[in-house]
């Protein structure tokens, strides 16, 4: 009996991911070797929130193994859910901090550790995908992705005072150094992907993709005026 052939939904890249048995198959990428050195470097320390890296098919995609649960879609997080999932990005970085991957930096940052890439379980957050982007880096610039990503600001109906609060609160759980740079750090992740989507806009000739990127840089326009309203208060919070 052949194995059924399951279209994955996970990240933002994800029209050639799929699934056969408990082995997903990905397209390589530039960074498929570093990917590689990561997820085993993960294994072998004991990180359980990603998956095993199994080699790579006759067509060179990489095999990964499969993580069981759901990708959140458009949902708001509880405070346990956000909690944990930082807990989860900390935990990523302290097992990349000093390792020889790092090549001097502080650790290795995901870039792209937001809620697309999350897998959840009984509504607990379980696991991170999709390390393409992964790379050498700051701590502080994957929080403030973090941060940004998942708690939408300036885009869900949430006071100000209760975003605030809840930055407030990740960065304290995660025991953020240089809290006095996170401001800085977000507009920057902001401005990044701003960048990105407007490139997409202008050189893309899929008309699907162009029409996605246009509504999100509405949204990171409206967070980056949020960040840009609130900063006193969100710098007065985290002192």
């Amino acid at each position: 009996m052949q194995t059924e052939i399951e279209i994955l939904n996970g990240g933002q890249n994800n029209e050639s991911v799929f699934r056969k048995g408990q082995i997903v198959y990905r397209v390589g990428s530039v960074n498929s070797n570093f990917t590689k050195a990561l997820l085993d470097h993960l294994e072998l320390n004991g990180f359980q929130h990603s998956p095993r890296f199994l080699g790579f098919d006759n067509n060179g995609r990489e095999m990964l193994s499969y993580l069981e649960g759901n990708v959140p879609r458009g949902v708001e997080f509880t405070a346990q859910q956000l909690k944990h999932s930082i807990l989860i990005l900390k935990a990523f970085h302290d097992i990349n901090a000093n390792s020889h991957l790092c090549k001097g930096a502080e650790t290795i940052c995901h870039n792209d550790f937001a809620p697309w890439n999350m897998i959840f379980r009984n509504g607990s957050p379980v696991g991170i995908i999709d390390f393409d982007e992964a790379a050498p880096g700051s701590r502080i610039d994957d929080v403030a992705y973090f941060l940004w990503t998942f708690l939408d600001f300036g885009v869900y109906e949430v006071s100000d005072e209760i975003q605030i609060n809840k930055i407030a609160s990740l960065c304290k759980t995660y025991s953020l150094d240089n809290k006095n740079q996170l401001i800085n750090a977000i507009l920057k992740q902001q401005s990044r992907i701003l960048t990105f989507r407007k490139k997409l806009v202008a050189h893309s000739e899929n008309d699907e993709l162009k029409a996605f990127s246009n509504e999100a840089i509405i949204r990171i326009q409206s967070s980056i005026e949020w960040v840009q309203k609130n900063c006193d208060k969100v710098n007065a919070q985290l002192i």
